[in-house]
């Protein structure tokens, strides 16, 4: 799909080879395309309008017409699966919390896919993935034994004046009610802190009996009823002190 792509731009002089080094040299029309493209595909960008890759051992050295797409596709060993079997005793000293990274998105994506409400939604683990993609740098994830086994989004703003809002809080099916959540909610409250916020709100579906008991006990209080924009559904806006 990439034959011929020197051609999109305009005064493109072609590659040429450099003592084993193929270089393009190229004026073009769109450089941030260009500069994608040459990324993609294995080139160094970044010296004026030269972009340059080493050869492998199997190109032959000498002049070519065309850019060629370069595979970086690597074999993946497949991750472990948590053994809920043998959980350690102490879960309070044995699960740690940090900002999510790039590569556990799609670990983050398939929890939220398969907890509810997105699990009754019937949203897929794609639809899970693009939704989160805006709130990556809100999100926080809590791992087990390196598995993601639960996260929660912390943002300053939110529905609340002055208060940082808490948007989700998942815990994997299956560790649910086994204290964690108190563990992510004492997380979540600490990044409010870190927030320079002296309190946190967050959004509860009033029907859902055991998550409002859960905030309540917690020291959340219920501060105003709203309704969702998405689902229309009467909403429960609880905060407390940090």
């Amino acid at each position: 799909m990439f034959d011929g792509a020197c051609a999109l731009y305009s005064r493109c002089n072609g590659p040429d080879f450099l003592g084993g080094i193929r270089a393009v040299r190229c004026d073009p029309v769109k450089p941030s395309n260009l500069s994608s493209y040459l990324q993609a595909s294995g080139w160094k960008t970044g010296h004026g309008s030269i972009a340059m890759k080493r050869l492998g051992s199997n190109e032959p050295e000498g002049r070519v017409g065309k850019l060629k797409q370069v595979d970086h596709s690597v074999e993946k060993s497949p991750v472990p699966v948590l053994d809920l079997t043998r959980l350690p005793n102490d879960l309070t000293n044995s699960i740690k919390f940090s900002p999510v990274a790039p590569q556990e998105m799609v670990n983050v994506a398939t929890l939220r896919s398969t907890s509810e409400p997105w699990r009754g939604r019937s949203e897929t683990p794609d639809q899970s993935l693009q939704a989160l993609t805006a709130l990556q740098p809100y999100v926080h994830v809590s791992k087990l034994q390196n598995h993601v086994i639960g996260y929660v989004t912390v943002e300053r703003d939110g529905p609340v004046a002055g208060a940082a809002y808490m948007r989700h809080i998942v815990i994997k099916p299956e560790l649910q009610r086994k204290g964690i959540g108190t563990l992510l909610l004492a997380h979540a409250m600490q990044v409010a802190r870190d927030l320079h916020r002296k309190t946190l709100a967050l959004r509860v579906d009033p029907a859902n009996a055991a998550a409002v008991s859960f905030y309540r006990k917690a020291g959340f209080t219920t501060v105003a009823t709203v309704v969702s924009k998405k689902s229309g559904k009467l909403r429960l806006l609880m905060s407390r002190e940090l």
